[in-house]
């Protein structure tokens, strides 16, 4: 945790920064609003839920849980009580994050969010999980960022309530209790790539909440996104803010079909959605998007072994490019946008 940042965003969630990384986890513009906008929104349970009662999720890069969070907040808000159910499998390598995310002050989260995660947390983690949350309640470190009740409350009557709680099966209250019947969270703590190699299980929606492609790679490779590919079906969207030409050429090398996710609010590109299912994709990339895959900037990145570390995978690409005689991407874009074709397209 030493390398990591609270910030608060402009809609009033709470960010991260990673300074081994040099980025966030969250767009500075609101943490919250991406997460609903660029993963929940384009998901659209409401047509999932047409064709099935129980829906499987993966959310890779947990982080504090926006993700996550988000689309049990809008579970129990729209679909609750309607004989439905989530699965949700949660993906994060930084465990004392994960122990964290409970108690991040997000004024759009209504309280149960909060007694959900610390039911699935403390009942996986137990003594782990309870030991993190009393260090935090004796240093202080994050006092202005973390739900007041952890500081204001005598520390040993609030640690009791977390086994009261959330651990002891005889104490959960009414709501809790009904709401454990339709959600479920598995978290991973590990490497992303190595659950997925050992994993049978297949997934609905995916989303992939990494750190940027040209910064940290690992999991946006060929071979990662092969792998993800095998676990989904069908129907299944997989899901990023992305835009990243690498990782569209990635995309499209792996046999998925892939489009834009867009605000339409503000008639602007916020993400990526792939399917195998031609059909779920609303707005496919043009002819100058696919232009760009065939230039430098759409040179994929690659990790055979599935253990690289990001230098080796970013060095290993810009080798690639340099013995390749591929179109640089500022000729391309310079040619393109002097064209009829251009024009015709503004």
């Amino acid at each position: 945790m030493k390398n990591i940042d609270f910030k608060f965003t402009d809609d009033g969630s709470l960010g991260l920064y990673n300074k081994i990384v040099d980025d966030i986890y969250h767009a500075s513009s609101g943490a919250y609003s991406e997460s609903y906008e660029k993963f929940i929104l384009p998901s659209e349970y409401s047509e999932l839920f047409k064709e099935k009662d129980e829906i499987n999720i993966l959310d890779i890069c947990y982080g504090i849980g926006y993700n996550t969070k988000s689309v049990i907040n809008e579970f129990v808000k729209k679909y609750n009580n309607r004989g439905k159910k989530i699965n949700i499998t949660s993906i994060e390598i930084d465990k004392n994050l994960v122990f964290l995310s409970p108690f991040v002050k997000v004024p759009q989260y209504d309280n149960f969010i909060k007694d959900i995660m610390c039911f699935f947390i403390a009942n996986q983690f137990q003594e782990d999980f309870v030991n993190y949350i009393k260090a935090i309640i004796n240093n202080k470190l994050y006092y202005n960022y973390l739900d007041n009740s952890l500081y204001n409350s005598n520390k040993n009557i609030f640690l009791h309530n977390i086994y009261y709680q959330y651990i002891s099966d005889s104490s959960k209250n009414g709501t809790l209790i009904r709401l454990l019947k339709s959600i479920n969270i598995d978290f991973i703590i590990d490497d992303a790539r190595q659950f997925i190699k050992k994993t049978n299980k297949s997934f609905d929606v995916i989303y992939l909440d990494a750190f940027t492609p040209i910064k940290s790679p690992k999991l946006w490779t060929f071979e990662f996104i092969k792998l993800l590919k095998e676990h989904m079906t069908f129907n299944s969207k997989l899901i990023t803010y992305s835009i990243s030409s690498s990782y569209r050429n990635t995309l499209i090398n792996n046999g998925l079909a892939l489009g834009n996710i867009i605000n339409n609010k503000k008639n602007k590109i916020i993400g990526t959605i792939a399917s195998l299912n031609n059909n779920l994709i609303k707005y496919p990339l043009n002819e100058y998007e696919l232009g760009l895959l065939n230039t430098r900037c759409g040179v994929m990145f690659h990790d055979k072994s599935l253990n690289l570390e990001d230098n080796e995978i970013i060095n290993n690409r810009e080798i690639y490019i340099n013995n390749n005689d591929i179109q640089s991407t500022s000729s391309y874009i310079k040619k393109y946008k002097g064209s009829k074709k251009w024009k015709n397209m503004m």
